[in-house]
C-alpha cells in the first residue's frame, strides 16, 4: 500500500485533525443534545443523527427503522447545513436522503442499506473483551484478505482511506501466494469495529519465468533475480541481521523513546556490490503507533467525529491548505546508499498498516561506491516492523492482467449482488459490518504468475464510549498548529500502553459471523 503524500503526520490523522481544528464553530446541535442525555444517560439512551446528503441533520432520540418504507422515523430536531433548527416533533428521514448514519444501538441498525457510524461500548454485542482493556489498541483499520487455511492476513485493503473523500485504490504483494493455475480463491473479511465500503476488488497477475519473482517498483512491475540477504545490520538496539534474512515473520522493531513519538532512527546495512541493473527490496510493516494516534484524534473529537467526517466529505478545502502546510516524514521509511556522489536518497517506504506485511522494490542508482552496498534506513522510532531487506537483480518490466472476481460466496451460497458491486469501480460499494466474511473465487491463467490484490473503498472508524469522555478541540488545535509538542506530550502514554498493545490488538478481532 502506498501513500503519496509524505506530512509530519499519517495523512488520514491529519485531514482528520485540520477538519476539526479549521472548523468554524462548534455545531449548536451538540450542545442541546447534551442537555437532553448527558454522558452517562447516553450509554443508556438510543439515539440516531442521520447526517443528510445537503449538508443537514436529523437527532432523533426515539426512534425506529421503517425497512418498509425505506425511513428512519422518530422524534428529534432537523437542523439545516448551517445548524439552525428548521423541524421539530415526529420526523421521518428517507434512506435515500442519508450520507451517514450515526447512532449508539448498532443492532437495530445494520440491516438497513445505510453507511454506519456506530458508537459501542462495554456492553455492545459486538465489542470484544480485549478490546475493553486498551480501546486505543483494538483490531482495525480496513478489510483484511486470507489465503485457504492461512490464520494470518495476506493483505489489507486501503487503511489510508477513513472517509468517503478520501477513498483510494490500493495495491498488495500476495508476496505468500503460489497457486497453480486455475481455480484461486481469498476471504475477505470484516475483523473490526468499522463499516467498510468496498468498491471494487481484483486480481493483477505477472506472469514470469521460472526462477524469477515480480516486485512493484514507484515505475510499475519488474521482473527479478538472486535475492540476496543483507550482510551486516546494526540499529540503536543492537544487531538487526537476524530479523531480516527472510521473509519469515520475525520482524525486526523497536520501542518509541517514552518521551517524543517523533524522535527518529537509523539502521545501518551492508549487503553484496550489486551487478548490473539492481533494487532494494523492504518487506514491511506499521507497529500501533499509528493506530492509537488515529483513535486518538477520533477521541478528541468524540460525538462530534461524524460532522467532521461530513465536512470532509463535503469538500471542505481548508484541511487540504492546511495539509499544505506540512512537511516531513513522519510516516516515511527513508532509504539512502553510498553512491559515487555521496550518500543518495533512493525512495522511501510509506506502508500504511499494521496488519499485512507489504513487499515493494526501490531501483538503486548506477553508481553505487565500490565495496560492499552501504544502506541507510531512516525512519520515526517505534513505528516500523521491518520483516527482509534484500539485494534483487532486476531483468525485465512485467504488464500485468488484470482478474475479476467470478464468484463471491457468503456462508457457502452464492452471494450474486456482492459480485455485481465486486465486478466494477463505478461507484456502487460493497457494505460490510463487523463479522462479515466473504469468500472470493478467481481463475489463473496458464503459467506461473505473481499475483497482487487490488482493492477500492473507505471505511468508517465506528467511536468507543469509553473515548467520548475525553473530547478535547484545543488538543486537535494544538495537534495541527504545533505538531511537536504534542507528541511529546503523547509519549508518556503510549509508552505505558505500548508493550501489550499488539497482543490486545490481534485479540481483538472479530470472529466471523455463524
Amino acid at each position: 500500500m502506498r501513500v503519496t503524500l509524505p506530512t509530519n503526520l499519517p495523512r488520514a490523522l491529519l485531514v482528520l485533525a485540520l477538519l476539526a481544528a479549521t472548523a468554524c464553530n462548534h455545531p449548536e446541535w451538540q450542545a442541546q443534545l447534551t442537555e437532553v442525555a448527558d454522558a452517562d444517560k447516553l450509554k443508556a439512551t438510543p439515539y440516531v443523527r442521520c447526517h443528510l446528503r445537503d449538508g443537514g441533520l436529523v437527532v432523533l432520540e426515539r426512534w425506529q427503522v421503517d425497512k418498509k418504507h425505506s425511513e428512519v422515523a422518530g422524534f428529534g430536531t432537523h437542523y439545516n447545513a448551517q445548524r439552525a433548527g428548521i423541524a421539530v416533533g415526529h420526523l421521518h428521514v428517507a434512506f435515500a436522503d442519508i450520507a451517514l448514519l450515526e447512532t449508539n444501538r448498532v443492532d437495530e441498525v445494520i440491516s438497513a442499506p445505510l453507511v454506519v457510524l456506530g458508537v459501542v461500548g462495554g456492553l455492545s454485542t459486538v465489542i470484544t473483551l480485549a478490546c475493553l482493556t486498551n480501546p486505543k489498541a483494538c483490531f482495525g483499520s480496513c478489510p483484511t484478505f486470507y489465503l485457504d487455511g492461512d490464520a494470518s492476513p495476506v493483505a489489507e485493503g486501503f487503511s489510508a482511506s477513513i472517509s468517503k473523500s478520501l477513498e483510494a485504490t490500493d495495491l498488495d504483494a500476495l508476496w505468500t501466494a503460489d497457486p497453480p493455475p486455475g481455480p484461486f480463491a481469498l476471504t475477505m473479511r470484516n475483523e473490526a469495529l468499522e463499516t467498510h465500503l468496498t468498491d471494487r476488488v481484483r486480481l493483477l497477475a505477472l506472469p514470469h519465468l521460472p526462477g524469477e519473482r515480480v516486485l512493484q517498483t514507484p515505475a510499475g512491475f519488474v521482473a527479478v533475480r538472486g535475492l540476496q540477504a543483507p550482510l551486516a545490520c546494526q540499529a540503536a538496539n543492537g544487531d538487526c541481521l537476524p530479523q531480516l534474512l527472510a521473509f519469515d515473520g520475525d520482524e525486526w522493531s523497536s520501542r518509541t523513546d517514552g518521551h517524543d513519538l517523533a524522535s527518529r532512527e537509523t539502521l545501518t546495512l551492508q549487503l553484496p556490490h550489486p551487478q548490473g541493473s539492481s533494487g532494494l527490496l523492504l518487506a514491511t510493516r506499521n507497529t500501533l503507533l499509528n493506530t492509537f494516534l488515529f483513535y486518538q484524534v477520533l477521541a478528541w473529537m468524540a460525538d462530534d467525529a461524524g460532522d467532521w467526517l461530513m465536512r470532509l466529505d463535503d469538500g471542505d478545502p481548508r484541511p487540504k491548505r492546511a495539509l499544505d502546510s506540512f512537511s516531513g516524514e513522519f510516516a516515511a521509511l527513508r532509504v539512502q546508499v553510498l553512491t559515487e556522489r555521496g550518500w543518495q536518497d533512493v525512495g522511501s517506504a510509506s506502508e500504511i498498516g499494521p496488519i499485512a506485511r507489504e513487499v515493494q522494490l526501490l531501483q538503486l542508482p548506477d553508481d553505487v561506491a565500490d565495496g560492499p552496498l552501504q544502506v541507510r534506513l531512516n525512519g520515526t522510532r517505534g513505528y516500523w516492523k521491518i520483516d527482509q531487506v534484500a539485494l534483487a537483480t532486476v531483468t525485465r518490466a512485467v504488464t500485468p492482467v488484470a482478474l475479476d472476481v467470478q464468484q463471491v460466496t457468503r456462508d457457502g451460497v452464492p452471494d450474486p449482488e456482492a459480485l455485481a458491486l465486486l465486478r466494477t469501480a463505478d461507484g456502487e460499494r460493497l457494505r460490510t459490518l463487523p463479522g462479515d466474511a466473504l469468500r472470493l473465487a478467481f481463475v489463473l491463467p496458464p503459467g506461473p504468475s505473481e499475483l497482487f490484490l487490488e482493492s477500492r473503498g473507505y471505511y468508517i472508524e465506528w467511536l468507543r464510549q469509553e473515548w467520548l469522555s475525553e473530547r478535547n478541540p484545543l488538543k486537535l488545535l494544538q495537534l495541527v498548529a504545533s505538531p511537536a509538542p504534542m507528541l511529546r506530550a503523547l509519549a508518556p502514554t503510549y509508552g505505558q500502553l505500548e508493550p501489550g498493545m499488539e497482543a490486545v490488538f490481534w485479540q481483538s478481532r472479530m470472529r466471523p459471523k455463524r
